[in-house]
């Protein structure tokens, strides 16, 4: 046979043999295609990286051709030299627009003309291109040509050679690897198929060794047993052909193997039969015994499930009981086993720690009864032992810590036919700290009870007395044995007084309250005060008068289950209070004297100073000689002065009496001090005094509270350094010492180079009628008030006022108030109007004046105002000559004769309310009373404005002025 013929029998004979050359084949196709397509991607990188190469190059040679014209080749050969040493660039040409070259690495090939197939085609196209060139050199080069470009225009080109060795040596690496790769993977795969292959052969002939062998010990043990039909292939001498191949002999095993497990089959199917008759003929017998065996099986399941559930409902119990739980068995009756309480309470290091003791380990060595522990635990657990429980209180011990007091219950058990002891123990240390705070509670409430100095009694619900304390029997003569639990407390009232008081309270409650315990307590069960005055009748039957306060006490839910009554005996402030009640009446009638004196006096006073100041201001707008007006000035400042005298009586007396009122208006400060200090300049001027004022910029602009008082401050402040000073200066200082957005700490000093106070006097300068000694009161004059003033006021605003002073060199007097901060806003219309009024008015005014001097002095000022007057003297001239003819205005005197100023505006309100057409006539009350009420009374009256004697030409103008310029 040749050699052909021998080989094409093994290929057709070895199914091995044909898969690993299958599999080799399929190997080697994947890797020449995966070798194939790494060797594309090499070169498209290598082309890549030429690429981004050479376009680095052309952009490099067009800088420099735009830096350097061509004029200047030396540049560019200089920076073609620097590419001659690069590995991985063979040449480089610099072209012109005709493919001359004018520059190379090589300088021999300039002035040569390169028409190469590669520089041909970019000049074509105009853009770069890039190509294998084979024909130049002996090796292979990839050429790169790039445009050289000025804006759009190309001035030349660049034509690059890179060697292509690395990428030949990058694909050889590459191809090398490959087949390495592909030999060690066919090589692997082959061993791995022929090593499954021997496996699987194997495990067959493993398996049909097994079958056989099975198959021998059935035939042996049941001779009986036959199959119906021999399956073929299971000879048990049967042997694999040699002359075949491995999988040949695979499949012949698996042959064999099947016809061994038909035989099987048969066998098990014929022994299924035999078993299935021996089985029946058992099974009528089995039935009575399972039925037995499932009712005793049931019943023990049964008592099981019993016994889990009650060891389950124990082992909770056991387990979250906050008592602690603990066992111990004879004879040495130590502990067996506790629950976490009981490590928690003896502070155990676990439970095995705390089951290694017994119970003398966690007992002190002496009980609170002065035995032994050692001696009285045997006694309780005997008596446990024999009764089946023990209860008892017991002093335990923490280990290695305090001793506490608790509660021991012993109950006598039986777990696993063994009988012993479970001990449940609380801690009742809280307890019996409760119960002795309860003992001292009560005893402190029985000390409060007998040694209160007021009569305490409780009675319950129905009325029944339960508590009569000491100070009650004192009281009222009886004892409490004759009350408690006996008697209601009607037994010491009066019974007429009970029975008025129920009528008074059935109408303030709005019930039908009978007489009787209820009057009482019926304000209580509402929950309202009840203290009310009482009259108690004595044992003795003497009465008094108590204040009798009942208290209804509840429990948690809300239900009364007491009522206590304290009881306090006021007949002697009921004495005291009638006597007071009479001084209180005197004070108010000498008070009411006082303010009707000072009110007289007021009136009194201001009408003849009114005539003084008027015909005075009168008499100075008239042409006078420098003597004349030297005394008319005298005049005038000596009547100001005592106008400032009954002024400041007057608001001391208003203040004292708690009748002076704040207002709440803007406040321009800057406006206000230099008002202030200009009303002093004169004053100042005349002394040789510098006066100034200072306004921190810290401070708002506009401001609310009250500016009469607070220019008031500022007047009687500077008037008094003005006064105490002779040589030097006044400065007025405002500043901020704390703001927030709504209010600000307003800070005002008046520093002065005065006299100064002594130490001794300066506690004492703001009391009134209060000056630093008697000699300053002859000396400067005043009546000590401006100061005292001053304070009251600043009280008034919720502020301060101090003073530091050094005799000889002068005092500061200083006062701190708060203030609201203001809404930034323009002066409003009506103060611009005022303050841009016109020196004349012009209007028709019925003045009503009874008083000659005072009618004289408002005619002139009414006249030189630009007005036309009508005069009344009473007020029913008033009221004949509204009647008689329109005016303007009414400049209305309160105090006349027959029909006095505040009636007659009654009668024109009340005319005008009949006529709702007729023109709203303005009424200006004029009057000498200056004290509080006054203004109020006038406007209540339904004047419209309010001007007080004596008064100057100046606030005459500012009073009738926005009713007169509305007329006009």
């Amino acid at each position: 046979m040749s050699l052909f013929s021998h080989l094409r029998a093994l290929w057709r004979q070895d199914i091995r043999l044909r898969t690993i050359v299958t599999l080799s084949l399929l190997l080697g196709i994947i890797l020449l295609v995966a070798t194939a397509w790494r060797l594309d991607e090499i070169r498209t990188s290598l082309e890549e990286a030429t690429r981004s190469h050479a376009h680095t190059i052309g952009r490099t040679f067009t800088i420099l051709r735009a830096v350097a014209p061509n004029e200047n080749l030396h540049l560019l050969q200089s920076v073609l030299d620097s590419y001659h040493d690069d590995p991985d660039i063979a040449r480089v040409d610099l072209l012109d627009v005709d493919r001359m070259i004018i520059a190379s690495t090589e300088p021999g090939r300039v002035g040569h003309t390169v028409t190469d197939s590669h520089t041909t085609q970019a000049r074509e196209q105009g853009s770069e291109i890039i190509g294998y060139d084979t024909l130049s050199h002996e090796s292979h080069f990839l050429v790169a040509v790039e445009p050289l470009r000025n804006g759009q225009l190309i001035t030349g080109w660049v034509r690059i050679e890179f060697p292509l060795a690395k990428m030949q040596r990058q694909v050889t690496l590459a191809t090398q690897g490959s087949i390495l790769t592909g030999v060690f993977l066919i090589g692997s795969t082959v061993l791995l198929a022929l090593f499954s292959m021997h496996r699987i052969s194997a495990l067959f002939r493993d398996t049909a060794t097994r079958l056989q062998t099975t198959l021998t010990s059935l035939t042996q043990q049941f001779p009986d047993l036959k199959p119906s039909i021999e399956a073929p292939g299971t000879d048990p001498t049967f042997t694999l052909p040699s002359q075949c191949g491995e999988i040949e002999r695979t499949v012949a095993l698996i042959n064999h193997t099947l016809g061994l497990l038909t035989r099987q089959t048969d066998l098990i199917q014929t022994f299924t039969s035999w078993l299935g008759n021996a089985v029946t003929s058992q099974t009528s017998q089995l039935n009575d015994t399972v039925d037995d065996l499932k009712r005793e099986t049931a019943e023990r399941a049964q008592a099981e499930l019993t016994l889990r559930e009650n060891e389950t409902k124990y082992r909770g119990i056991f387990e979250s009981s906050r008592d602690a739980i603990m066992l111990l068995f004879p004879p040495e009756w130590k502990f067996t086993a506790c629950n976490p309480a009981t490590v928690d309470l003896f502070g155990a290091d676990s439970a095995e720690h705390f089951t290694s003791l017994g119970p003398w380990d966690v007992s002190p060595p002496v009980q609170a009864d002065g035995e032994l522990s050692t001696s009285k635990a045997p006694t309780v657990i005997q008596r446990a032992m024999q009764e089946g429980s023990h209860y008892f209180e017991w002093m335990h011990r923490r280990i290695n810590g305090p001793a506490f007091p608790a509660t021991v219950l012993l109950t006598r058990i039986t777990l696993q036919g063994k009988t012993g002891l479970q001990a449940t123990v609380r801690d009742i240390s809280e307890q019996k700290r409760a119960e002795q705070a309860l003992r001292d509670l009560s005893e402190f409430q029985k000390a409060i009870l007998d040694n209160a100095g007021h009569a305490i009694i409780s009675a319950t619900p129905d009325g029944i007395i339960r508590v009569f304390n000491p100070a009650a029997e004192q009281l009222l003569g009886y004892s409490a044995d004759e009350l408690v639990g006996k008697l209601t407390p009607a037994v010491f009232h009066d019974p007429q007084e009970v029975v008025a008081r129920a009528q008074a309270f059935s109408a303030e409650l709005g019930i039908d309250l009978e007489p009787g315990f209820n009057v009482f307590v019926e304000k209580c069960r509402r929950d309202l005060p009840n203290t009310h005055e009482w009259t108690y009748i004595r044992k003795d039957g003497s009465r008094l008068t108590v204040l009798l306060t009942i208290t209804a006490l509840r429990n948690p839910e809300g239900t009364i289950t007491s009522f206590l009554g304290v009881a306090s005996d006021i007949t002697t402030l009921k004495v005291v209070q009638q006597e007071l009640t009479l001084a209180k009446d005197a004070a108010e009638a000498a008070s009411v004297a006082k303010s009707q004196f000072l009110a007289n006096m007021s009136h009194e006073i201001r009408t003849p100073m009114n005539g003084v100041l008027g015909m005075t201001e009168l008499l100075l707008a008239t042409p006078l000689t420098e003597k004349q007006r030297h005394m008319a000035h005298t005049v005038q400042q000596s009547a100001a002065s005592l106008l400032t005298i009954i002024n400041d009586i007057l608001d001391y007396s208003k203040i004292e009496a708690g009748k002076l009122q704040l207002e709440h208006t803007d406040i321009d400060l800057s406006h206000l001090l230099d008002d202030a200090v200009k009303l002093f300049s004169e004053a100042a001027r005349q002394k040789g005094l510098s006066l100034s004022a200072t306004v921190t910029p810290t401070i708002p602009t506009v401001l609310r509270g009250d500016p009469t008082r607070l220019r008031q401050i500022l007047l009687n402040l500077i008037g008094n350094s003005i006064k105490f000073t002779a040589t030097g200066s006044i400065a007025v200082i405002a500043d901020c010492l704390k703001r927030d957005p709504e209010q600000i700490l307003l800070r005002v000093t008046v520093r002065d180079t005065g006299i100064g106070i002594p130490c001794e006097s300066q506690a004492h300068v703001f009391d009134a009628f209060a000056q630093a000694d008697g000699s300053t009161t002859r000396k400067f004059g005043g009546t000590g008030l401006g100061l005292t003033i001053v304070k009251q006021l600043v009280h008034l605003m919720g502020g301060t006022v101090d003073l530091e002073s050094t005799p000889g060199l002068g005092s500061t007097f200083g006062f701190t108030v708060p203030l609201e901060v203001g809404p930034e806003k323009k002066m409003s219309s009506v103060l611009a109007a005022l303050q841009q009024a016109p020196a004349t008015l012009h209007g028709t005014v019925l003045l009503a004046e009874d008083n000659v001097v005072n009618r004289e002095i408002a005619v002139a000022m009414l006249e030189l105002l630009g007005c036309t007057v009508d005069i009344a003297e009473d007020g029913q001239e008033v009221l004949d000559a509204v009647n008689a003819r329109p005016y303007d205005l009414i400049l209305m005197d309160c105090q006349m004769p027959n029909l006095d100023g505040l009636n007659a505006s009654r009668l024109i309100r009340e005319r005008e309310s009949r006529r709702p057409h007729r023109r709203h006539l303005p009424i200006v009350a004029l009057t000498a009373n200056a004290m509080e009420g006054d203004r109020e009374q006038c406007l209540a009256a339904g004047m419209d404005g309010y001007l007080a004697k004596p008064f100057t030409f100046d606030q005459l103008h500012h009073a009738l002025a926005p009713w007169l310029e509305n007329a006009a």
